[in-house]
């Protein structure tokens, strides 16, 4: 490899070595041989520097940290500024770079032994070629490598901590999703677009979404849930998807039957584990107000939408609007009577409804054949996630509009492609309670 090269070409060879990296889909370790090239082409005519690539908001990063000795980086598309987050093993005499605001970096500096015996990271940002944080300094192991390891070294490194995590797969119905316990921090370990691509059912590990368990922020809760859909959305809620993260919880933690209160910003959620393993979880009171839902739709029941008429590729549909924490736009048929669930075309019409001006925050739509009173055949368009086998919170909606519309009792089975659900909208305290199975598929490490 060469190191002597001009700066007049780095922008382009960078661009270059970035994008074939990313188009094979290469790992940590062959970016740094892909683009060991351009090491000491920054600053100073140093062997010892490392480099690393990572793609954010699917745009290519890359940044050099600088070695262990007296040097600098020097201004141009070098400069750098360097922060701190408790994400890695760092060990006190570990070299690390102070904050410099993006301008050139001074001398390397000791990292410390973190006080509470938790862990540093060395989170390196581009101020002008690349605009995109790139995480560093993250190495398994026995702990933080020195970041004047010689790239023979660097290539032979272990998997960075912060490129990977270990989930678990869990269906409810069909209803798949991607676990990852993420109590010891604050924040999920991927984005919103690495989510979508994981979520991917060729390219990745394939689910309807990534659910992560986050560390309680209130005494009233034991844990907090944040789930992305399988296009990066974030919705507020998922019922299949909380069932699937309390068995999650419980399996991890080796508790068996049990009581959760989860956090969600659809509020307090209580699910239960039960002795059969099903999952019963306390969903609250169902928002019935029109501008709560959120729907622009005008009310026709006093302060709810029940029944009005929404016009949809030409025919009039009867909908009614529910709020589960999340959205939901229920529908048993139009101006002109019922249909069987199976001979809807739901690619066709799902997104017309889920996008549709009335629902200014998009929506889950629900179609419903009635079988019985207390037997109703669901298929389900969800925001964000598409045509799904399963969707807990519709199932819910779907029974408080059948009561509102007089059409169901208020404990009803609802029957879904992946399965029935039970759902109970009790008179006594206006709670919905939702019982179904959630299942563990498999688990692994995801690297990110």
């Amino acid at each position: 490899m060469g190191y002597g090269k001009s700066e007049d070409d780095l922008p382009a060879r960078r661009k270059r070595a970035v994008q074939g990296l990313l188009d094979r889909n290469a790992s940590i370790i062959q970016a740094l041989a892909v683009l060991g090239e351009l090491r000491g082409s920054c600053g100073p005519s140093s062997a010892e520097h490392a480099l690393f690539v990572e793609a954010r908001d699917n745009l290519p990063v890359m940044s050099v940290f600088a070695g262990a000795e007296e040097q600098q980086l020097e201004g141009g598309a070098c400069n750098a500024s360097i922060s701190s987050e408790a994400a890695c093993r760092g060990e006190a005499g570990d070299k690390s770079m102070p904050e410099s605001g993006g301008q050139a970096l001074g001398k390397p500096q000791a990292i410390g032994e973190p006080d509470n015996g938790g862990c540093q990271q060395g989170v390196l940002e581009t101020s002008d070629t690349f605009p995109r944080v790139a995480s560093l300094a993250s190495w398994g192991g026995s702990g933080l490598q020195r970041a004047c390891s010689s790239m023979a070294s660097l290539h032979s490194l272990p998997s960075l901590r912060s490129w990977a995590a270990e989930f678990c797969k869990y269906q409810g119905l069909g209803n798949d999703f991607i676990l990852v316990d993420n109590r010891h921090q604050k924040e999920p370990v991927i984005s919103p677009e690495q989510a979508a691509r994981v979520c991917d059912r060729n390219f990745g590990v394939g689910g309807d979404g990534v659910i992560f368990a986050l560390p309680a922020e209130t005494g009233s809760v034991d844990y907090a849930m944040r789930i992305f859909n399988s296009d990066g959305s974030e919705p507020e809620m998922c019922g299949n998807g909380i069932r699937c993260l309390a068995r999650f919880v419980a399996d991890r933690d080796g508790s068996g039957p049990s009581q959760h209160r989860v956090g969600t910003l659809a509020g307090l959620i209580q699910p239960s584990i039960l002795e059969d393993g099903q999952v019963c979880v306390d969903m609250g009171e169902p928002i019935l107000e029109g501008p709560r839902v959120p729907t622009t739709l005008p009310p026709t029941q006093g302060h709810a939408v029940v029944r009005a008429p929404l016009e949809v590729q030409g025919r009039e549909w009867l909908m009614t609007c529910v709020s589960m924490g999340n959205p939901h736009a229920i529908t048993f048929g139009t101006q002109s009577g019922g249909f069987q669930v199976a001979d809807l075309d739901l690619p066709d019409i799902g997104p017309v409804f889920e996008r549709h001006q009335v629902f200014p925050a998009r929506t889950n739509t629900e179609f419903v054949e009635v079988l019985d009173r207390g037997h109703v055949r669901m298929a389900v368009w969800e925001r964000g996630a598409g045509q799904t086998l399963a969707c807990g919170t519709g199932a819910c909606a779907t029974v408080v509009a059948g009561v509102l519309e007089g059409r169901t009792e208020r404990k009803c089975r609802v029957d879904l492609p992946g399965g029935p659900l039970h759902i109970e909208w009790r008179a006594a305290d206006n709670h919905v309670f939702m019982t179904g199975p959630a299942e563990l598929v498999f688990s692994g490490t995801l690297q990110l």
